[in-house]
């Protein structure tokens, strides 16, 4: 089971996803924001039958 990431914008649309990505095992990961607006933003972690959305703000 890989777990996959995807981040949208509020509006629904998909930002970057981030299925491919490696993870280290101890649950972190850096994401690289540097292209994106100022604004709010929703992050979907998909593991398997498991689910989470959560929103997270990116300030300039």
């Amino acid at each position: 089971m890989v777990p996959s990431l995807s981040i949208y914008g509020l509006d629904g649309r998909l930002l970057m996803d981030m299925t491919d990505c490696l993870w280290n095992g101890a649950g972190d990961l850096a994401v690289d924001v540097s292209s994106m607006c100022s604004g709010v933003y929703l992050c979907r972690l998909v593991a398997g039958d498991i689910s989470q959305t959560r929103a997270f703000v990116v300030m300039r």
